[in-house]
């Protein structure tokens, strides 16, 4: 057998190139290259599969961050907690937006924010919590959302790593003042480079973000109401997310077919591996193995031809890029914990039955 790759986004692609250059064809007759009617027609479906009432499709996940906060009117003195345990981008997005992030430790079983650990940190500056559903598998919204109406703090939900992801029955994306999703393309709904959409129920919060997201554009051309960016999504890259967008339930479902598959195994070896919630329905972006010599099992894998990898080896109130917080070695252990013992596996929908089963007999002749 060829190797398994961690990511084969080649895959995906191959057999929907006829409708990628059909759409490249009709965006370069309509001569729309920037926010246009594929667009429109993007942030209606998105806005719909989420449950929401609104959407703005932008060039990034990151924007989306950005962009959303800045519909907040954070202000300098501002904090916002959030989790060590997510990309950069979440905090980076924070600190462009203006204000400050906070951490909170996250629960071992989930990676997700403890809601626990959140009230510990809360302070009279304390103004949102950004979660991030990790993996994709949804935070504990309920002990959150009663969190931040008792204290009156915004909700933002990164839900980039989430798509489709439901808590309760009810779609993540719909349960905050605002929600972002990244479409890079190794996601579970990726686009042919860098995208993003925000989502939200509040047409105020659309309005200004849709401002921020456009030099600050108000009502006519060359009428600013706002300092802003340029952030809206290419039209391509939208045609692009719609020729995809029919397929992403069944992706969804392969991923998690998978991901039981691999749990199985690892559940009768009584190894912690990707977990969720009785109230979870995910649409993972990962499955992660726990491993207290992650080298010696990388090396396993590629050995036997199957790649791996880590999301993410150095917990955010360890990067030097955040050293101004002056956060230092076990001021959050669970997060630091499960940077040092994660390790993830192939999970994307076109893994062959065949390249699952390989996956499998592997982990059963590992000695953990």
């Amino acid at each position: 057998m060829q190797a398994i790759s961690l990511f084969n986004l080649s895959r995906q692609i191959k057999p929907l190139q006829k409708a990628f250059t059909q759409v490249f064809t009709e965006v370069l007759a309509k001569n729309e290259f920037t926010y246009g009617a594929a667009s429109k027609e993007l942030e209606q479906s998105f806005a719909k599969f989420v449950d929401c009432r609104y959407a703005l499709a932008v060039r990034s996940g990151t924007a989306a961050l950005i962009v959303a906060l800045k519909a907040l009117d954070l202000r300098p003195s501002d904090e916002v907690i959030t989790t060590p345990m997510t990309f950069s981008a979440t905090t980076d997005a924070i600190i462009l937006a203006g204000a400050k992030p906070v951490f909170a430790d996250i629960d071992p079983q989930t990676g997700n924010l403890d809601p626990k650990a959140i009230e510990k940190v809360i302070s009279k500056k304390t103004r949102a919590v950004l979660l991030v559903h990790f993996a994709g598998v949804p935070c504990e919204m309920d002990e959150i959302i009663s969190i931040c109406q008792r204290h009156k703090l915004l909700l933002i939900e990164d839900a980039s790593h989430a798509h489709g992801s439901t808590y309760k029955g009810k779609k993540v994306g719909s349960f905050g003042d605002a929600a972002c999703f990244s479409f890079y393309p190794s996601k579970a709904f990726g686009a042919l480079g860098n995208a993003g959409i925000i989502t939200t129920n509040k047409q105020a919060i659309l309005q200004k973000a849709s401002m921020f997201a456009e030099h600050g554009l108000y009502g006519e051309k060359y009428k600013h109401a706002l300092v802003g960016f340029n952030e809206k999504i290419d039209n391509l890259q939208a045609a692009f997310l719609n020729v995809k967008f029919p397929f992403l339930p069944a992706w969804i479902e392969r991923r998690l077919e998978i991901a039981k598959k691999y749990q199985k195994v690892l559940s009768a070896k009584k190894v912690n591996c990707s977990f969720w919630p009785d109230y979870a329905q995910p649409s993972l972006y990962v499955f992660s193995i726990f491993s207290k010599n992650r080298d010696k099992l990388s090396k396993y894998l590629t050995d036997h031809g199957v790649g791996s990898g880590i999301y993410y080896p150095i917990p955010l109130h360890l990067q030097e890029s955040l050293k101004f917080l002056s956060h230092k070695k076990g001021d959050f252990p669970q997060a630091e914990a499960y940077a040092q013992s994660t390790l993830s596996i192939p999970l994307y929908p076109e893994l062959t039955d065949e390249e699952v089963d390989c996956i499998c007999d592997l982990l059963k002749r590992y000695e953990f």
